[in-house]
């Protein structure tokens, strides 16, 4: 598997499960990582889906220079594929220089081939900002002041409106402790449902809150009676807080919890010194590509690709398949409860 350059000083192999401190030290000063790279995912991934993954790194002689974490997902008309990184935004390889990092996509490739896997698929961010009006799937990113006062103020008119609605309307939200979970998982699994999307099991979310511990964050919007109506996951690395996961009951949106929600996360955010938000990942065209951009956030175009031994080519993102519309409406139509039963096990072996 490992390929060593000329000079015989670079090698690339499997990283031992012991060896995750080493890793993340390289992730934490790598200026185009993200918490997509942590080593935490390989247990999360295992533990919550049984995923089999191979997290490659690159070493000059004992120096990590070079990173790949990957998993092994189930292709979709049989065998197998190689992902970096499934269920997440971000991944692909992370190197001090071109020729390590090409060193370690021909070891994926190496691997996909010695177990006769279709592809390898690796998902990267954009080379830059992008307008987002092109189709595609983007991430959006705003910038942070330190000062609250200082932030509320770069909010347009219309989204500072609605955080006071939510006031008025008795809204608030808070960081809570993991054991609040399932408050959230009702929200969220109602709206995956709704969605016509499989749901993630509240064993993945509940591994993510504790692989992460501290870096992660549990925030809940309650009414004044303290009914939950809204909710979200965070996760700080690097200066950056993202959340992946956020769902809002549709039946209180009159109440604005989406913006209680994201305002509280952002303010809190800037308390703790972050340097930027990402409301993660949307389409263009969709509701919530919208929404997030008109935080002030700017998109930036993802750049997933599948790679092959005669090259690489983006990943499609045309439009949806008539198959896929049918699987969509027959499954907003599944009562809730089949649909948290059968959804976990089905999204465990999707990868978006």
């Amino acid at each position: 598997m490992s390929r060593s350059p000329a000079d015989g000083a670079l090698l690339v192999e499997p990283t031992p499960p012991t060896d995750g401190a080493s890793w993340n030290e390289f992730v934490a000063t790598h200026p185009d990582a993200s918490y997509c790279h942590r080593f935490e995912w390989r247990r999360i991934t295992e533990v919550a889906y049984g995923r089999s993954c191979t997290f490659l790194r690159a070493r000059r002689v004992d120096r990590l220079v070079g990173v790949l974490p990957l998993v092994w997902m189930p292709g979709r008309l049989g065998g197998r594929r190689l992902v970096s990184m499934p269920y997440l935004d971000l991944g692909g390889p992370l190197a001090v220089d071109e020729e390590v990092q090409a060193a370690l996509v021909h070891a994926a490739l190496d691997l996909a081939e010695s177990r006769a896997a279709r592809s390898v698929e690796l998902r990267e961010s954009g080379a830059g900002d992008d307008d987002g009006e092109a189709p595609g799937r983007f991430r959006f990113l705003k910038v942070l002041d330190d000062d609250p006062e200082a932030l509320w103020k770069t909010l347009g008119s219309k989204v500072r409106n609605q955080v006071r609605k939510a006031r008025k309307s008795g809204l608030t939200t808070a960081r809570f402790t993991a054991d609040r979970l399932p408050a959230f998982y009702e929200i969220f699994a109602r709206n995956m449902r709704d969605l016509g999307s499989p749901v993630h099991s509240i064993r993945f979310l509940s591994a993510v809150l504790d692989a992460f511990g501290d870096d992660a964050h549990l925030f809940l919007t309650r009414t004044e009676s303290g009914r939950c109506v809204a909710g979200g996951i965070g996760i700080a690395a690097g200066g950056v807080m993202t959340v992946p996961w956020a769902s809002a009951l549709r039946s209180a949106r009159h109440l604005c919890p989406n913006h209680s929600l994201y305002w509280a996360i952002l303010e809190h955010s800037a308390r703790a010194g972050l340097d930027s938000f990402d409301f993660g990942r949307s389409s263009t065209g969709s509701g919530t590509f919208h929404f997030k951009k008109q935080w002030g956030a700017t998109p930036v175009r993802l750049a997933w690709r599948r790679v092959d031994r005669r090259g690489s080519r983006p990943e499609s993102h045309g439009q949806v398949s008539a198959v896929d519309r049918v699987l969509v409406a027959v499954w907003k139509r599944l009562p809730l409860g089949i649909a948290n039963r059968l959804g976990p096990a089905v999204r465990g072996r999707l990868p978006q």
